[in-house]
């Protein structure tokens, strides 16, 4: 009876077939643990930078490879020379106005005979001076006038309408100016303008800067659609998108939106989305036909919907996932990153070149 309940070899074999494959699973499981692992560790841990190390063994091993010669410069020998020293000190800027102070010797006279001491010479020090900012208010004066003999009306000047910025704003366009710079080039929040003015005894509210911001934008949107057009005109277009935290008042607090950007040869243009979905692409590219650089990201899809657009893919994306298992095929992803580093090498080339 004992005998009957022992398991047959075919199924021993069966059995141990089966356990075979969890190993293998467990195994391959396990690699991707590790990679994962590894890249993690390099992430937080390792060097940023995505450039080859050229001296390192693995990239060493890819001249084994059958790829084609490269051109090397002939070797100069440079015969040696003494390093002289070296100046830390920058020269300051000629074109800025300079001020003058003199500093005459407390004794204007020779100290042996008494004759009135003559210049001779003089030793210069340079210090580079800040001025800040200053504020001032320019007074538009429209002067009335009227006939002193017949007292037969009153005729006053105009004040041209190119010399208000915002309408019924009091507001210069320096200042106006200023305050955009500093919150787009400069990444300074109104918040912190508000307080930058206050020092100077100036009452400007948060409010009342984002009035004029948003007048401003509103006064400078046909400039930047045509930036957007004339972009459009370009053989090729690069186009990315970002997210970034906006407080809007329409949520509470931050939500994220996004911000997509076109760049070509007359410069780049931004175009703000609470969306990131496909139809914001179609929106910023319009009917373009040409080249368009971008990543794999399906949004930008519509864009070349019926195929009227050629897209250009990213080779700094698909390198940096070969930079990512790298340690795990150092001979075989060497040979691809080198063949990458033979593209760019063109590209550099070409850099100069009209298209």
């Amino acid at each position: 009876m004992e005998a009957q309940n022992q398991p047959s070899y075919k199924d021993l074999q069966n059995e141990n077939a089966e356990l075979w494959r969890r190993v293998g699973r467990l195994e391959q499981d396990l690699q991707n643990v590790l990679t994962q692992y590894r890249e993690l560790k390099r992430h937080v841990f390792g060097r940023k930078s995505e450039k080859l190390d050229v001296l390192s063994q693995g990239q060493q091993q890819l001249f084994s490879r059958e790829l084609p010669e490269l051109e090397h410069e002939p070797e100069i020998e440079v015969s040696s020379y003494t390093r002289g020293k070296r100046n830390g000190r920058k020269p300051l800027p000629k074109d800025l106005p300079r001020e003058r102070v003199e500093y005459e010797p407390e004794e204007q006279n020779c100290s042996s005979c008494g004759a009135e001491l003559e210049k001779i010479g003089e030793d210069i020090t340079e210090e580079l001076e800040y001025v800040p900012a200053r504020f001032f208010i320019r007074e538009h004066a429209r002067i009335k006038k009227s006939c002193p003999q017949c007292k037969c009306g009153v005729s006053q000047g105009k004040r041209p309408a190119a010399a208000q910025v915002i309408e019924k704003g009091r507001v210069g366009a320096g200042l106006l100016a200023y305050i955009l710079i500093s919150k787009y080039c400069d990444h300074l929040p109104l918040h912190r303008l508000e307080q930058m003015f206050s020092r100077y005894g100036l009452e400007l509210s948060r409010s009342t800067l984002c009035d004029w911001v948003r007048q401003a934008v509103e006064l400078l949107s046909p400039i930047a659609e045509r930036i957007r057009l004339d972009i459009l005109m370009a053989a090729a277009v690069f186009a990315d998108e970002t997210h970034l935290k906006v407080q809007d008042g329409e949520k509470k607090g931050l939500h994220t939106g996004y911000l997509w950007g076109a760049l070509g040869p007359p410069g780049v243009y931004f175009h703000y989305s609470k969306s990131r979905a496909g139809f914001v692409a179609k929106e910023l590219l319009g009917n373009y036909r040409g080249y368009v650089h971008t990543d794999a990201y399906a949004g930008y899809n519509p864009v070349f919907l019926p195929e009227a657009c050629i897209r250009v893919g990213c080779w700094a994306h698909v390198r940096r996932k070969f930079i990512e298992v790298q340690k795990l095929s150092p001979n075989d992803v060497g040979n691809v990153l080198k063949r990458i580093a033979e593209l760019y090498k063109i590209e550099k080339q070409a850099k100069n070149f009209s298209c």
